[in-house]
């Protein structure tokens, strides 16, 4: 049995690798979100934070982003908000700034104060 289970193996390894591969990315899809922060005072650079996803939330998410759904327009104090929920305990890792991802989460439009 183990060795017919070896065999098995070692001939669709390249099959099982896949497998494994499209399964850890629909985890990563639906169980992870890119969030990005705009270049401001605080954060001169930006910050994209890669976070544990809130059921609901969408994949790319930024606080202007969670303005614009939440309250329809973006304010310095909504933006702030937003921000400090971000930084909390759900950040995994912390990437340089990526524009094309804050407009993904944004539909295209930036919002600048």
């Amino acid at each position: 049995m183990g060795r017919t289970l070896a065999v098995f193996v070692l001939r669709n390894r390249g099959k099982i690798l896949l497998l494994i591969l499209i399964i850890l990315l629909v985890i990563v899809y639906t169980r992870i979100s890119l969030y990005s922060i705009q270049p401001m005072g605080i954060l001169p650079g930006g910050v994209t934070l890669v976070v544990w996803r809130d059921p609901g939330k969408p994949f790319f998410d930024s606080a202007d982003a969670t303005c614009l759904r939440n309250e329809g327009s973006v304010t310095l104090l909504c933006r702030g908000s937003a921000i400090g929920d971000a930084l909390s305990a759900r950040a995994l890792l912390r990437l340089p700034y990526w524009n094309w991802a804050y407009l993904q989460s944004t539909g295209g439009r930036t919002i600048s104060y």
